[in-house]
């Protein structure tokens, strides 16, 4: 982050006085270094905590518990990152017969409804999100059930059209996704196809796992881990129905001109990064993430990069989960192995991933914490304020908080210096401060503006402010400077 404050001054006999008034710049920079804030545990409701989602308005986050067979909302401080648990949904408890062996959620784009895949109750559940505010802000109400043994079977993943107007929901035992028409006011649903080997032609589908959308909904992607493929769907926008366009196995025997990619077998979570030109997924057999070059007009994917075990990074083992950050600058990964989350940061001209850093369970942050809630680390989400992550612990039972560190630095306000106007080339002024919200020392120190730009320079390294060379500071020509400061 950068901060910039304006800073005023009187020149020469008088004082000059930096009256700092804040404005903060965002640097662009990626948000991979990450502060352990929180963690919950527990043998019952988060028996298995798997599925997490978070709100749009990021003041809402579900997990969902695959044996616990649960549904836990927490409120959300926007400024802390701290989750408060507000409400549980049990399954067969209060007419909510579908959460038995929760495996994904989906939140619609208006942030009016979130679609659950029960596993074990081979069900998709709808419910209403409370977004009025108050006591009550996030909470649910159960809609609607829709139960399927036969075509909905061990259902594990589901995800809503970016337009609102189709569900979506892959069953690992039935070999399928079916495709929902969704009614955009009551969240309802209503059958449209089951997509299949045999409508596909292809055999493709086995234990058929997760899916993502392309950010302008004309595409699905989908992972199927006893195939070691990864789908390509083409989505008829006015009905919802899928076509197959293409698909990748771990063998090479379609996709990537035939070459083999040796970072399929199993893959699990998939993601596509906001401009929607590049897909990511990991494969927790082969402890890899597959970067994808994405055709934005045909769907069709190009291997760019694929990051696995080796030099500096030794956590990808068990790699499930995925997510990349909202401003598209960073990526995370969930192993579930090695308990580890990893980050990295993401050219978004290439697509291409640099490992930054890896959090393990049980050890340091780095900043004097110790981590704990991401043993048998599973699923993640970032919020789209880019201020938090949160991520799941399946053996743990458990989940845990992390904060980004790419915080504004603070100008201190106030400071006030004095310069004679007889002052030489290279005479200290005064010296800028400021603090940083992580304990980081401040640098790239610069003064990007006002009227007294040209006369003053300051050391980027300390702040200290001094008189330019060449320059003379005339008190009966102007009393007073303006310096815009940031660093």
């Amino acid at each position: 982050m950068v901060a910039s404050r304006h800073a005023k001054g009187l020149a020469s006999n008088g004082p000059i006085m930096m009256a700092l008034e804040p404005r903060l710049m965002f640097d662009g920079a990626a948000a991979t270094d990450l502060t352990f804030v929180q963690h919950d545990t527990n043998t019952g409701a988060l028996d298995g905590a798997l599925a997490i989602a978070g709100t749009s308005d990021n003041k809402t986050v579900y997990i969902g518990s695959i044996r616990g067979d649960s549904v836990l909302v927490y409120s959300r401080n926007t400024s802390t990152g701290a989750l408060t648990l507000e409400q549980t949904l049990t399954d067969g408890v209060g007419g909510d017969d579908g959460l038995q062996g929760i495996q994904d959620f989906s939140i619609s784009p208006d942030n009016q409804f979130l679609y659950v895949a029960g596993r074990h109750d081979d069900a998709v559940s709808v419910y209403s999100i409370n977004n009025l505010g108050g006591d009550d802000h996030g909470k649910l109400t159960l809609v609607d059930i829709y139960s399927d043994p036969a075509n909905l079977n061990g259902v594990s993943g589901v995800v809503v059209s970016p337009d609102g107007t189709s569900v979506y929901a892959a069953s690992r035992s039935s070999e399928s996704i079916r495709v929902y028409e969704r009614n955009a006011s009551t969240g309802k649903l209503s059958f449209v196809e089951d997509v299949t080997e045999t409508t596909t032609g292809a055999d493709t589908l086995a234990h058929v796992f997760q899916m993502v959308a392309s950010p302008d909904g004309r595409f699905l992607y989908a992972t199927s881990v006893n195939s070691d493929t990864l789908l390509v769907f083409s989505r008829d926008t006015s009905n919802g129905t899928l076509s197959l366009v293409e698909y990748f196995r771990d063998d090479g025997s379609t996709g990537n001109g035939g070459a083999a990619i040796t970072t399929l077998e199993e893959p699990r979570e998939i993601t596509i990064s906001p401009d929607g030109k590049f897909l990511y997924s990991v494969s927790a057999v082969d402890a890899a993430i597959t970067v994808f070059t994405r055709d934005v007009d045909t769907g069709e994917l190009t291997v760019s990069q694929t990051v696995t075990n080796g030099g500096s990074i030794s956590g990808l083992d068990g790699a499930r989960g995925i997510t990349v950050s909202a401003d598209g600058q960073a990526v995370f990964v969930a192993a579930h192995d090695s308990d580890t989350l990893l980050t990295f940061i993401r050219d978004t001209t290439t697509g291409d991933l640099s490992f930054q850093s890896s959090y393990t369970n049980t050890q340091g942050d780095g900043k004097g914490n110790t981590i704990s809630g991401i043993d048998g680390a599973r699923s993640i989400v970032s919020t789209s304020d880019g201020g938090s992550i949160y991520v799941t612990g399946l053996v743990g039972n458990s989940w845990a908080a992390f904060n980004t560190a790419n915080q504004a630095p603070v100008i201190s306000s106030g400071q006030i210096f004095t310069v004679s106007e007889n002052a030489s080339a290279s005479t200290a002024v005064g010296t800028a401060t400021g603090t940083d919200p992580q304990g980081n020392t401040l640098q790239n120190w610069a003064i990007t503006g006002g009227n007294g730009q040209s006369l003053f320079d300051i050391d980027p390294a300390t702040g200290a402010i001094t008189v330019k060379s060449g320059v003379t500071l005339d008190y009966e020509t102007r009393t007073n400077y303006t310096l815009n400061l940031t660093v």
